[in-house]
């Protein structure tokens, strides 16, 4: 391993990107950092304020996609003290203790070291989602009640709500696309609904399925296992599910849309949107079923609720 050096003294404020630069060449190229220039980043980490945020994006995001062990490289960023002033969110992780029967691994951001060290060439939304799922674990974090009344633990209830918030003010900070932002939060928003797969009604996980961010949200789901030392089981319920629809390659047009419902007495409003979605998952649950007994379902349902 190699040693990589700078020099800060009497840096022009534009110069002080090389801090983050310093640290890039490190975890992409596998170098150490000089003891005196590791110090000397400490010392100037707060002036790194001084640079764009767009500059710190892109410095960042070569670290997260480049770099061998990506985690490697956060972790520099915090030895450094630069993490702190640029993703205060990823810093917050750091001592956020976690209930060792499911994260053996250590805290909050071991775990997310450790799956960003699992990755291989990420694309940007994947590497992004890795850094920041659980960005809502610091704010959400107690000590209640385990499942099944086996006592008290280390819970988190919501953080995955807290956490898309938390990440998309921090993209939004960095100057992200747009497109990246939605794709980000969605993944992260939507990252703990895996555990429910094996049990998830077929018509739930085909939508699911069919979203645009499924796939990135998958390798988040296998590399958050792995890195806790947990079977991805969802992975062999999703190769199922494929091979069984793999001849539809979209969902279907909804056969029941609004105006049925409201033709058969529902007053306007969420419940509309409520038996549209029940129709919807009906027919995908039910092949060859037509719109004539779909709407005869639809009906009795509503008839029986009164």
């Amino acid at each position: 391993t190699e040693i990589y050096t700078l020099s800060l003294h009497d840096a022009l404020p534009i110069y002080y990107l090389r801090m983050l630069r310093a640290v890039r060449f490190a975890s992409v190229l596998d170098f150490r950092l000089d003891p005196a220039t590791a110090e000397a980043i400490r010392e100037q980490a707060r002036r790194i304020r001084k640079i764009a945020h767009e500059r710190v994006r892109d410095e960042l995001l070569r670290i997260l996609t480049g770099s061998p062990k990506a985690g490697a490289g956060i972790l520099l960023l915090r030895d450094t003290g630069l993490l702190a002033e640029i993703l205060p969110e990823v810093a917050a992780m750091e001592g956020v203790a976690q209930p060792p029967e499911f994260h053996p691994e250590g805290d909050v951001l071991a775990h997310t070291v450790g799956m960003l060290d699992l990755m291989r060439e990420p694309p940007v939304e994947l590497a992004l989602a890795v850094l920041l799922h659980d960005a809502g674990k610091p704010a959400t974090a107690r000590v209640g009640p385990a499942a099944g009344g086996g006592g008290m633990r280390i819970r988190f209830d919501g953080h995955d709500a807290a956490g898309a918030a938390i990440a998309e003010r921090a993209l939004r900070r960095l100057k992200l696309p747009v497109r990246v932002i939605e794709h980000v939060t969605a993944c992260v928003a939507g990252h703990m609904r895996f555990m429910n797969v094996p049990a998830m009604r077929p018509a739930t996980l085909r939508r699911m399925m069919a979203a645009p961010t499924f796939a990135t949200e998958l390798e988040l789901h296998r590399l958050d296992c792995l890195s806790s030392g947990r079977t991805p089981v969802a992975l062999e319920v999703v190769a199922k599910a494929r091979e069984a629809w793999e001849h539809e390659k979209s969902l279907p047009r909804a056969m029941i849309r609004g105006g049925d419902v409201l033709a058969m007495g529902v007053p306007s409003g969420p419940g509309v949107g409520r038996w549209v979605r029940a129709a919807f998952d009906r027919q995908l649950e039910t092949p060859g079923i037509t719109r004539a007994k779909l709407l005869r379902w639809v009906a009795g349902k509503i008839k029986a609720e009164g």
